[in-house]
């Protein structure tokens, strides 16, 4: 880190569903042994003011009270969220022993252009526009606080400049998109602006997935100016257009 200010850690291996059995040994390499060891060429360095690290809310499992505040113990119900909370734990500690100007972001549900190809708003996208069928987990009523990318990179500069401050070491935050919105309206916003019917398939819940998740995200406002910007209907509307642009580029119309 010779030469380096901000750290922003939003390196990891995702995903609720692939955590468990046998890939549990690369999820705890890449989320916590790797953050492990960025956290101690942070100690190392004179040079650094902020260190923002992306957590999870997933780390809360199956949470009893919505809005969830920072203050709900967390719970994982995932191999991925017990490796994401050993990593904030791991940023909480190098920020209180050690003076790293950690900040940890427990992302909510992030959507937006070039999202992950197997999260549930590209799938849907993808199936509208190519006639395909979806495969719902459950029976789309899971509901989940779906926050724009640009709204959790917004969060982290925000922090960045926090993180320099004496007080803030070791903190964590919530980043979520103010509302939650189930699948199943989720999949009729797709169909609205496309003007698509999409195909469901439904199949079994998923072991590790939460019914519902929902942040609140007053501590971050409070400590910063940061705020939510994009509701979900625009927030989708841009990730469709984006992935429509890309497809025009490649066809050449």
């Amino acid at each position: 880190l010779e030469g380096v200010s901000e750290v922003y850690h939003q390196a990891g291996q995702p995903g609720v569903r692939a955590s468990w059995g046998e890939n549990f040994n690369e999820y705890v390499r890449m989320n916590v042994t790797a953050t492990q060891r960025l956290l101690e060429q942070a100690r190392l360095s004179d040079q650094l003011l902020a260190f923002v690290a992306a957590s999870s809310s997933s780390v809360y499992g199956s949470a009893m009270t919505f809005p969830t505040t920072e203050q709900t113990v967390p719970a994982p119900v995932s191999p991925y969220g017990v490796t994401k909370l050993a990593a904030e734990h791991l940023c909480t500690l190098y920020g209180t022993q050690f003076g790293v100007p950690t900040i940890s972001l427990r992302y909510f549900t992030v959507y937006g252009p070039r999202q992950r190809p197997d999260m549930a708003i590209s799938k849907l996208i993808n199936c509208a526009l190519t006639a395909s069928t979806f495969r719902m987990n459950g029976d789309g009523s899971q509901r989940r606080d779906f926050t724009y990318v640009a709204d959790a990179v917004n969060a982290n500069i925000q922090c960045a400049s926090l993180a320099s401050t004496a007080y803030s070491k070791g903190l964590v935050f919530n980043v979520g998109g103010g509302s939650t919105v189930s699948m199943n309206d989720v999949l009729e916003i797709i169909e609205d602006i496309t003007g698509k019917s999409i195909e469901v398939e439904q199949s079994p819940f998923s072991a590790g997935d939460p019914l519902i998740t929902q942040a609140s995200s007053n501590a971050l406002a409070n400590a910063t100016h940061w705020s939510v910007r994009t509701a979900v209907k625009d927030g989708i509307a841009r990730q469709i257009e984006d992935v429509l642009g890309k497809a025009r580029n490649t066809d050449g119309s």
